[in-house]
């Protein structure tokens, strides 16, 4: 035999063993791209396109899936898996309706599609349930979220807009034993370090201790449209993930060049490498909360530091931005005007600016009682369009304590500009908040920016390493925040 023929026989026989994931004993597999569909069974509007899978074209009223053809085997008896994607969508028009990743066990396998539109070429009563899925959501704005053909959605939470945005990657792991399901998503090929969405889902249940189901994508449009492309996708259920992380004690942000630790509402955006609450508009309203809640310290004591900024608006700027913890979860937005932002409803502490002239800092809580009460205020010189302002926020649960500072420098003054008294621990009543930022214009308008962020929810006694830190924290931030609290 000679060299070709026994190379050719080594490549043949090294392609068989890539593809016998096709197997109903699969495990894992990966596609660098789609440049070969042999081992896909492409349903409705799915087609190939390049090296890619086309989920749907940018036209109205489409639905497609694309499934591998065999079952993939879920090895793991708790069905831990991880799993990895590029999607590409891209659009003339406003864009829609989005992607799923599902899992399913219906009877229709590998040869099924749902319906257009908000269905997302995935939908109950089909030939796809029982299924779980991770939904990607472009209409009328974006967000991710966890669906199951029985217990709806969980972990629904906004992300930033991914049509004309270029690769987006995708993580989705699975934890077996907590029943954590998990999502990542990054715009470059870095995992983040924490979910963008995450929810619970027994995956035992739903699929009745089956192991051996169809894995693939589905896509769908409605009355707006885009292309719906899959770039890439590697699976692995042989090792169960590491367990998701237990809520992070502190944050440290020396810019806003990446949001994805954040859930904007709102008129909320980045620009930059600042979060904007609102334009130079009137009758506006944005907020900005880390998703996951975090862990607050001792008696829910903590530390906090920010800088913010008004860069233009009218000559007497307003309204103002809100510092909060709050119990209402990462989509709180309330109201434009005087409510600066933030919904009055669920359980808060609120350090309150009011920008205009003069203006005011207020402590303004809120129990479980239907209630909320304006503690403390200060009156404050009418604030400038154009300078940096600092503001350091101290509570010591141990005293309930609470000590504010501001300073149009980043020296932290020697003596608090406002403080107060505040149970926080009782006013919650939980030891975890959601802690962000909201901001509001009303007749008057100003643009409203968040420039840098520090939040410790259980300072050490000593320096030591971080203990679960979100953002970007390197030499320069600490050196920031050493300067401020110096």
């Amino acid at each position: 035999m000679n060299r070709f023929v026994c190379l050719r026989s080594a490549i043949a026989a090294a392609l068989a063993a890539l593809m016998s994931f096709t197997t109903a004993q699969a495990t894992t597999f990966t596609f660098n791209d789609f440049s070969d569909l042999s081992a896909f069974t492409l349903n409705g509007s799915a087609a190939q396109s390049g090296n890619s899978i086309r989920l749907t074209p940018d036209a109205d009223n489409q639905a497609g899936s694309a499934f591998l053809t065999g079952t993939v085997n879920f090895a793991q008896p708790d069905y831990s898996f991880s799993t990895n994607f590029v999607l590409n969508s891209t659009t003339s028009g406003a864009g829609a309706d989005g992607y799923t990743f599902v899992i399913h066990n219906g009877n229709g396998g590998a040869n099924e599609v749902g319906g257009t539109g908000g269905n997302r070429g995935l939908q109950a009563g089909t030939g796809l349930a029982p299924f779980v899925a991770v939904e990607f959501i472009t209409f009328s704005g974006s967000q991710i979220g966890i669906r199951s053909s029985t217990g709806g959605v969980v972990g629904l939470t906004s992300a930033p807009v991914i049509d004309n945005q270029g690769d987006q990657f995708v993580w989705v792991d699975y934890h077996g034993a907590s029943q954590t399901m998990s999502v990542f998503r990054n715009n470059v090929n870095v995992k983040p370090g924490f979910a963008t969405a995450s929810g619970t889902v027994d995956l035992n249940t739903q699929f009745a201790g089956v192991q051996n189901l169809y894995v693939g994508f589905t896509a769908g449009t409605g009355g707006e449209s885009a292309n719906h492309d899959v770039k890439s996708w590697g699976f692995n259920s042989d090792v169960s993930p590491a367990a998701p992380p237990g809520p992070p004690t502190e944050v440290h942000f020396a810019d806003f060049s990446d949001t994805s630790f954040f859930q904007l509402n709102g008129n909320a955006a980045q620009v930059g490498n600042r979060i904007r609450l609102t334009e130079a508009v009137n009758n506006q309203a944005g907020s900005a909360w880390i998703k996951p809640a975090i862990q607050l310290g001792e008696e829910n004591s903590f530390n906090a530091d920010f800088s913010f900024q008004l860069p233009s608006g009218t000559a007497n700027p307003a309204d103002g931005i809100v510092f909060a913890l709050q119990t209402g979860g990462p989509g709180n937005l309330g109201g434009a005007g005087g409510n600066r932002g933030l919904d009055r409803g669920p359980q808060f502490l609120a350090i309150e600016i009011n920008a205009s002239d003069p203006g005011q800092l207020l402590i303004r809580t809120k129990g479980n009682v239907e209630t909320e009460t304006i503690n403390l205020s200060v009156g404050m010189p009418g604030f400038l369009l154009g300078p940096e302002y600092f503001v350091w926020v101290d509570y010591d649960g141990l005293t309930d304590s609470l000590e504010v500072y501001f300073s149009d420098s980043m020296i932290k003054p020697a003596a608090p500009t406002l403080t107060g008294t505040v149970d926080l621990l009782a006013l919650l009543g939980t030891d975890m908040a959601f802690v962000g930022f909201t901001a509001g214009t009303g007749g008057r308008n100003a643009i409203h920016e968040i420039i840098t962020f520090n939040f410790v929810g259980q300072p050490p006694p000593v320096p030591e390493p971080m203990t679960a830190t979100l953002g970007i924290l390197g030499l320069a931030a600490l050196a920031r925040r050493r300067a401020r609290v110096a």
